[in-house]
């Protein structure tokens, strides 16, 4: 072969190769942008969604209250059955937005102090396949939506919205399910004096195995037995307490694991492990979405 020849391959490889750096190049760019203006559509719907539970939470102040309450028992009992703090993380989220689908309801049956008609109750059920629907298109939030949708179903299947029973049912949702029912009950409504927290506890026990998965209402009654413990006045009155914003437990000042300063505000943790949760994503915990 001549030297031309050889010479000419050799600049068409090159010219081959350029080309293919330049084509990867450019799809990498045109990925890039691509995830930027994703980033930006979730980021924007969240802030959307956020919105809506303002709104929610201005029509009806306990919503707000519950579901707060919601997701520090869930968080307790995601820790107490061994979850890891990633999975803890998701049901922390599912379980703030749980009720998110109430949005929809009308004040008269939201709000309504007396036992809802058939009609009512039919649109009240509907509320965590709406909440699904709301959030379906924020793809961040796609693995919480089983948890939030099947927050009301029951371990013998008599629940809703799709009837499922036992290990079908999600374990967030589950949990979720079991926080649920306990505060549900020894909240003050409207229409009702809560519960005394023996009584729940009680009711709680007698509807293990049936409505609420065992492990999961075993669970709560360890950590609500050990918060009552940890959440007394210190014995020293002098001493300040504390409340973790990832699992709300209340410490004393002094023996607090952890600090972070965020926003110019000192926040304590009762763990290292709720501090490293919250510095994955402090606003979460700390705006919109959490006390």
């Amino acid at each position: 072969m001549s030297k031309t020849g050889s010479s000419t391959k050799d600049q068409g490889r090159a010219t081959s190769l350029s080309e293919k750096a330049l084509l990867r190049r450019s799809l990498e760019e045109h990925a890039a942008v691509v995830e930027r203006t994703q980033k930006s559509l979730q980021e924007g719907y969240l802030a959307s969604i956020q919105a809506l539970l303002r709104t929610l939470e201005a029509r009806d102040p306990y919503t707000r209250g519950h579901s707060e309450r919601v997701r520090a028992w869930t968080i307790r009992i995601g820790r107490q059955i061994g979850r890891s703090e990633l999975e803890i993380e998701d049901l922390g989220l599912a379980a703030r937005l749980h009720d998110l689908g109430k949005v929809g309801i009308r004040d008269a049956v939201l709000e309504k102090p007396g036992p809802l008609s058939a009609e009512e109750w039919k649109v009240m059920r509907s509320h965590p396949a709406v909440a699904v629907e709301i959030l379906s298109p924020i793809r961040m939030l796609q693995s919480i939506l089983p948890l939030i949708r099947g927050h009301h179903e029951r371990w013998d299947g008599k629940g809703y919205p799709d009837g499922i029973q036992g290990e079908a049912i999600p374990l967030g949702a589950r949990v979720i399910a079991v926080a649920d029912a306990y505060d549900a009950m020894v909240t003050d409504r409207p229409y009702r004096t809560g519960f005394p927290r023996e009584k729940a506890r009680e009711v709680l026990q007698m509807g293990a195995g049936t409505q609420w998965d065992t492990t999961a209402v075993d669970a709560l009654l360890f950590v609500q037995t050990h918060a009552n413990k940890n959440n007394t006045q210190p014995s020293n009155p002098s001493h300040h307490l504390v409340r973790d914003p990832v699992c709300s437990m209340v410490v004393v000042l002094e023996v607090a694991q952890a600090q972070v300063i965020f926003d110019d505000q000192v926040v304590y943790f009762c763990s290292t492990a709720c501090r490293e949760l919250f510095d994955r994503n402090p606003l979460i915990y700390m705006r919109g979405l959490s006390p």
